[in-house]
Order: C-alpha cells, then structure tokens, then sequence
C-alpha cells in the first residue's frame, strides 16, 4: 500500500527519487524496536567494528541516519548480507520509521557498509535506491521518470523492486497502465562496464532470436524454441528495460509439482545456446576475454574454473564458521587438484550462471534470462552448476524434494550423455559449485546460518564420491591443525591473486613467452598451484 502523501514527499526529497515506491518490496505491519538474534559473526581484524554490523551497531547506524532526516526508527532488521574477509561488509536493513512532522510510517531499505579504508566506527549508510555505484537506480525505482522515457508513452507506470545487491545489481518490475490491456516490463541496473557489455551482446544476439523450433544436429528430434531476454533500450546510466518472456520457471514447476520438461531437452540448451550464439559474437568481437573496464567491473570468474575463487570461498567459510574451516580448505585444496588432473574443458559459449530459476518453460519453448555472464567458457562447469543449485533446492526440505532430486539425477545423466563426460569430470565441478555456494545461508541471514552452511559444505565434500571417504578421513586426522588452516586461508587468497597479476604482467612484457610454454596450458597454473599447496602444508607442519 503507497505511502501517505506527506511521507512521500519527504521520502523523494531526503533518499532521491523513487524512495516513496519501497513499500512494494518491504511491508512492514509491526512498530517494534527488537532486532532479531542473530549469531555473533567473528571478528576481522581487517575490518575492525565489521563483526558489530549485525549485533547492535548496525541498527544504531541507522537509526542516527534516519534520525538525521526526520524519521524516527521503529523496526529495524538485517535482512540480506554479503561479505568478503578483509575487504568489505556490507548488511541491508529493513527498517520502518514515522515521520516525525506527519506522523506517517515509511518503510526503507538501509545499507551499511564497512570497508578498511572508512573511519573505525564510521560506515558508509545509504538508503535504496541511492547506491552509490548504480548511479542510474534512483531514476530506474521513478515511476514518473519511467513513464516519460518510455515509448509509447503508459498511462501510469507502477514501480516493484524485485531483487537488490548493494553495489552490483538490481531488478525491477514495471506494471504499465495503457488504453489497451496492462503491460508488463523488467529493468535491470548494472554499474555502467556491466550495462554497455550487456547491450553489445544483446546487438549481437538480437538478430538470432528464432521464429520456430530449431533443426538440431544431424540424427537428433528438432530441438525447443529458445528465445533470450535480450535489453531493448537503455533509459539511464546502467539501467536496460526487458521485456517480459512467456513461460513459467523451472524451479516453480519444480516445487509446485506442475508438468516438468524433458531432463534431455533441458540438457540440450547448452548446446543450442553455443550454436546460436557463437557465429554472432565472433562476428560482433565478443569471443574474446574481457579486460577489467575502467569502473572496476572485470571478467566475470563464473564461465571457467578458478581457483582463486575456490580458496576465496574456503577463505569465507573458515572466517564465518571456524570449526569447518579445515574442511573447506581441504575441500578447495581436493577441488584444484582434480582440475589440474582433468583435461582442458572444450570452449564453449556458456550462459555463466546456469540452473533452474534462470529458464523460463512455456509449452515446447524455453526462455533464457539474466544473460549478464554469457560468455566462452567452460559448459560442464555449467552443467555441474545447474545440478549443484538442484541439490541444494532439493535438500532443503520442500514437499517436492523427492521429485526434484529424481529429476537432478535423471538431468545429471542426460548431461553426462551430451557432453560424453565422465562421472568424475561432473563431480569435482559440482563440488566446487556447492563450495561457491556454502555461503548462502549467510547472506540472506538465516537465523541458523552456521548449522545451514555446515550442512552445505558436507553435501559438497560428499559430491567428490571418488575422493569424499579419504577427503573426511584427512579431515578427522588432521582436526587439530585448524588454526593452521585458517591462517593458510587468510594468506592465500592475496598470495594467488598476486601471483595472477606478476604472471599476466610477465606475459604482457614477453610475447615469446607463450611459445616456450608447453602445448598443455595447464602449466602455469600448475606451477602456482604448487606453490599455494607447499605453503598450505608448510603452515599445518609448523
């Protein structure tokens, strides 16, 4: 229900333009002033007072924040979190107030964000949609900007914030009021690099969008018709209007029990994908790696393996549960060796973040959405994504667990068959999915987050089937070199990607530098690989 019309108007001025529309995305019926207990998460000697974000520091911050604009505090409540040890915290708020003039409630979403570099005890705080690195936010949640950039113009535009992620991303639903029947369209806002590269694929694929069923290769059934939510304009900084695909998603089927689309056709997209779109990108240029853009946004780590990334998540899991931080990094340190065993993966364009909520099924049809990390990659580690998010969905304990992870299994075959993969090839990938995603419980700040994230990490380690008995044997021997663990993890994330930048830096002064390596291009990772792993065991003997 909108905000009286006082409140909006202090809204609009004090947060910027749009605030007035956040009622749609948090509904708050209660005044009351208890924050929810939370575990204590440990401290960070990096990011000194971080650890007090969740306790009573946070809500103090926003409490003096709204204060400063004439809002008295009411409710305040973490909702969603996202962290990385040493260099940022950031916690989003729900928070209900009343306007000390009017008396009117107003519901705001609040971030508070500690980084190194910020005072102790001063956080950055903001209030959606002001984030600072999505400049094109405020104007994107406007429904009155929205209506007169768009063409034809609506009668009316209504505002509905969808999913937001300080500094990176967020979504939005338009519901357009016209003389003819109700429109619907989606906005994204990305940081500016992010918007143009989305645009420029979108150029490329635009002219590939089917107007039927495909031919398939040669011997196979024709295959669905795949359409992508491509941006069809651009109305700010960073802000890209969609429009709205027909079809249900994969996973509310899955969970409603409604009619569920072949394991093999689902298995098929990969392919269809990588064949629609690579002639086009190679055409438009789009083949290539991207380098870092000048804002800061740099080539996503999702379409590859990438250890770093591994160690990053390993990194995180002993910071936020430090009893399991042994295991994680043996995890981590069992998910790298498998990769430098396996052969190279065949590139692929891969979708980048593949699973169940990003398909859309209507009928025969399929709809491909959040196309942001599309890309050449590696389309196993794509497939191993896909089945790990079906595990994780499937274990939660929905009504329709059963058949969700039937349909994972009778999916993880029907993979294995199109990319003639081995069993093992699948597994470390899945392991190394579920280790990205151990987190999770966290960052929507579940009230029994450790027990949730202990639970996850243990169906990571028993994806790797070949390695989980001996993988928990060397955990269980070696429980009592944690702290060393935990001090490998906090050295080694920095270690690897500084050692990714002297390597980078030696290739771009040498170009001959390539020809002397080996025709496996296994080696330079390898050899870095080694030297994380002589220091991880170096700090367990110490």
């Amino acid at each position: 229900m909108p905000a009286p019309a006082a409140a909006r108007r202090i809204s609009a001025v004090r947060f910027g333009p749009g605030a007035d529309r956040l009622q749609t995305i948090l509904p708050a019926h209660v005044v009351t002033t208890a924050p929810w207990p939370f575990p204590s998460l440990p401290a960070d000697r990096d990011l000194p007072g971080a650890a007090d974000l969740l306790a009573g520091a946070g809500a103090g911050c926003v409490a003096r924040f709204l204060d400063g604009r004439g809002l008295e505090a009411r409710r305040v409540e973490p909702a969603q979190a996202h962290y990385r040890p040493g260099r940022w915290l950031s916690v989003c708020f729900r928070a209900t107030a009343v306007d000390r003039s009017s008396g009117h409630p107003v519901c705001l979403t609040v971030t508070v964000e500690s980084r190194p570099e910020d005072e102790p005890g001063a956080p950055a705080v903001w209030a959606f949609p002001d984030d600072p690195a999505l400049p094109g936010l405020a104007a994107a949640a406007d429904g009155h900007f929205v209506q007169r950039r768009l063409r034809p113009r609506p009668a009316a535009v209504a505002v509905e914030p969808l999913r937001y992620r300080p500094r990176r991303r967020a979504v939005l639903r338009y519901r357009l009021r016209t003389q003819a029947a109700p429109g619907l369209l989606f906005a994204k806002v990305l940081t500016p690099g992010r918007a143009r590269r989305l645009l420029a694929l979108a150029d490329a694929l635009r002219p590939t969008q089917p107007a039927g069923p495909g031919a398939g290769e040669a011997g196979d059934a024709p295959e669905p018709m795949l359409r992508f939510a491509l941006p069809a304009s651009r109305i700010g900084p960073g802000v890209l209007i969609l429009p709205s695909l027909a079809g249900r998603a994969l996973r509310d089927l899955l969970l409603a029990g409604g009619p569920l689309p072949s394991p093999d056709q689902v298995a098929a997209l990969p392919g269809q994908l990588h064949r629609r779109c690579l002639p086009a990108l190679a055409q438009a240029g789009l083949t290539r790696a991207a380098p870092a853009a000048s804002d800061g946004d740099r080539a996503t780590p999702r379409r590859r393996f990438d250890p770093c990334t591994a160690l990053a998540a390993a990194q995180l899991v002993a910071r936020l549960v430090p009893g399991e931080g042994c295991t994680a990094g043996r995890l981590a340190e069992a998910v790298i060796g498998r990769s430098e065993e396996s052969e190279p993966p065949d590139e692929w364009i891969v979708h980048g973040d593949l699973y169940e909520n990003q398909i859309l099924v209507d009928g025969e049809a399929f709809g491909l959405i959040d196309l942001d990390d599309l890309g050449p990659g590696d389309p196993l580690l794509d497939a191993a994504n896909f089945s790990a998010h079906l595990l994780l969905l499937g274990a939660s304990g929905p009504p329709a667990a059963a058949v969700i992870l039937g349909y994972r299994e009778e999916l993880r075959a029907a993979f294995r068959r199109r990319f003639d993969a081995d069993p093992a090839d699948l597994a470390w990938r899945e392991a190394y999915c579920l280790l990205r995603l151990v987190a999770g419980p966290f960052r929507v700040l579940h009230p029994d987050w450790p027990r949730r994230m202990a639970q996850r990490l243990t169906l990571a380690t028993e994806a790797l089937s070949g390695l989980s008995r001996r993988f928990m044997a060397c955990c269980w021997m070696n429980r009592h070199a944690c702290c060393s663990v935990r001090l490998w993890l906090s050295i080694s994330w920095p270690l690897a990607r500084s050692m990714r930048r002297r390597a980078s830096s030696r290739s771009a002064r040498s170009p001959t530098s390539r020809s002397r390596a080996t025709s496996s291009e296994k080696r330079p990772r390898a050899t870095s690989m080694a030297g994380m792993r002589s220091l991880f065991w170096k700090g367990l003997t110490r």
